[in-house]
């Protein structure tokens, strides 16, 4: 793999792929996972650890977001933004 990644850079890629990811056009799934992938394989491309941990940031934001936009507590938005992943846990089917 090539040089380590920033963490803000490790981000911003997170960003870019959901961005692809939530095209307004269905087929462009496909193209969006041949294309995550040629981008995660290249020599130059970022550590996948850094990736994953980009992608993990995102979702961490996006979900206090929610939380805020929920009226959550400021003082337990971290508990609140839980109890956000715990009822869509529970929405989910079962395997």
């Amino acid at each position: 793999m090539g040089t380590p990644t920033p963490p803000t850079e490790a981000t911003r890629i997170a960003i870019e792929f959901l961005t692809l990811w939530l095209s307004p056009e269905p087929g462009d799934r496909a193209e969006t996972q041949a294309y995550i992938k040629t981008r995660l394989c290249e020599s130059d491309a970022a550590d996948v650890e850094m990736v994953i941990a980009g992608h993990l940031n995102l979702a961490m934001l996006l979900l206090l977001r929610c939380a805020v936009q929920e009226s959550a507590d400021p003082d337990h938005l971290y508990r609140d933004a839980h109890a956000i992943l715990q009822q869509m846990s529970s929405a989910l089917p079962e395997a």
